[in-house]
């Protein structure tokens, strides 16, 4: 939905030493991106197959591109996406508490030690880099969860007014055959009120006024395929808007470090996509990167 290829400004970023791509003016590193990489490298391989990243496909622009490409394009959104909403965070106030942050540490610190025993070393990926990633994604989903709230909160004030205006026709309907009626609907006041001081009040009964007040009291979900339709679309709306607001300057063309990109391939195992980030740390591997890239802004 939030692609943006503007072709604007191409010569003017300039990327660090293992800068995979500018968000908002801030650097987003090469073991970050690969973070965010180790899902969708799984999604895709369970859905098409290992052997598809050389494949060509169609891309959100319409061009036709490797699968590879292709999912790095997808990584590139995901990372603007989190890093945008916890932008919002900030506005919002939404923080992360003690208690939360030692899970989210001791998660960072689990994987870690998985990492380290497949044979990713220090250099090829730090514990601080993954904190981070672990924490901004907590953020991000504290922030997705509050605006799914509140356009579920919005359609319950909704429901609500429509009902209130329902049942003020039914209030204004019974007074007119009141006013028709008067003596008759006493009387039939009193008859009733009389049979109602004749039921005992039994513990079948407690229940059913409960199940009646807690379908009035529904707990808005945090599962985004469980909303309707119109509710997605508010939600798909409102991230659009936060990524105008926040990134509005963002390019996919330009912010993304492509020839660094390119030294970075699928069609490894996982294990050896996070180590191959060793490589890429490497000095000659870095003039490489700079000479790359040198030569495709020449070319363009």
């Amino acid at each position: 939905y939030f692609f943006s290829h503007k072709k604007s400004d191409k010569n003017e970023i300039q990327f660090g030493e293992q800068e995979a791509m500018r968000l908002m003016g801030e650097p987003i590193r090469m073991e970050t991106f690969m973070l965010y990489s180790v899902d969708v490298k799984n999604v895709y391989e369970i859905q098409y197959g290992k052997d598809i990243w050389n494949q060509m496909t169609e891309d959100r622009f319409g061009n036709t591109v490797t699968y590879d490409i292709a999912a790095k394009e997808e990584i590139a959104e995901q990372i603007r996406m989190v890093q945008v909403l916890c932008k919002e965070a900030e506005n919002r106030g939404i923080t992360i508490n003690s208690a939360e942050q030692e899970n989210i540490d001791q998660s960072a610190n689990e994987y870690f030690e998985d990492l380290k025993k497949a044979g990713v070393t220090e250099e090829g990926m730090s514990l601080e880099i993954i904190k981070e990633y672990y924490s901004d994604n907590y953020l991000a989903e504290k922030v997705f969860s509050q605006l799914q709230q509140e356009v579920e909160q919005g359609k319950n004030e909704q429901d609500d007014m429509e009902q209130e205006e329902n049942t003020q026709e039914e209030i204004d309907h019974e007074e007119v055959e009141q006013e028709e009626n008067t003596q008759e609907v006493i009387d039939q006041k009193e008859v009733g009120q009389a049979k109602i001081n004749q039921v005992p009040v039994t513990d079948d009964t407690k229940l059913k006024v409960a199940e009646n007040n807690e379908s009035r009291n529904v707990e808005t979900g945090n599962n985004f395929d469980d909303m309707s339709e119109s509710e997605q679309h508010s939600i798909v709306q409102i991230i659009a808007d936060l990524l105008e607001k926040y990134s509005s300057d963002y390019d996919y063309s330009c912010h993304i470090n492509w020839p660094l990109m390119e030294l970075l391939s699928f069609e490894t195992e996982l294990e050896d996509v996070l180590v191959s980030n060793e490589e890429l740390n490497d000095p000659k591997e870095t003039d490489t990167i700079k000479d790359k890239t040198e030569d495709k802004i020449e070319n363009e």
